[in-house]
């Protein structure tokens, strides 16, 4: 049985709820998590903060219909992306948010 990284398997998931777009900003500690979604075919757009990945996300999921997904790297990345997440929740919009 071939083997699978923990990227493999969360990119598999996210695919299969429809997942087409991933906002988050490249750091080298999700670098399995890139791969897989380039060899899956789902987009990853970056922005300047990690606030904005889950306002973009939001943003993207009320035009489309398409569940929001923001990514936060390890440490900064992860405190960064709380104000997103409190506006997301204060607006009681689901958004899918994760931290690596």
């Amino acid at each position: 049985m071939a083997r699978i990284d923990g990227g493999e398997v969360l990119i598999r998931c996210l695919e299969v709820e429809g997942v087409r777009v991933i906002f988050a900003i490249p750091d080298i500690s999700y670098t399995p998590i890139l791969r897989s979604a380039d060899e899956h075919g789902l987009r990853i757009v970056g922005s300047r903060h990690e606030s904005a990945n889950v306002h973009m996300a939001e943003g993207w999921a009320r035009c489309t219909g398409e569940v929001a997904v923001a990514m936060g790297a390890m440490g900064p990345g992860v405190a960064n992306i709380v104000p997103g997440v409190f506006t997301a929740w204060i607006e009681g919009f689901p958004a899918l948010v994760i931290g690596t």
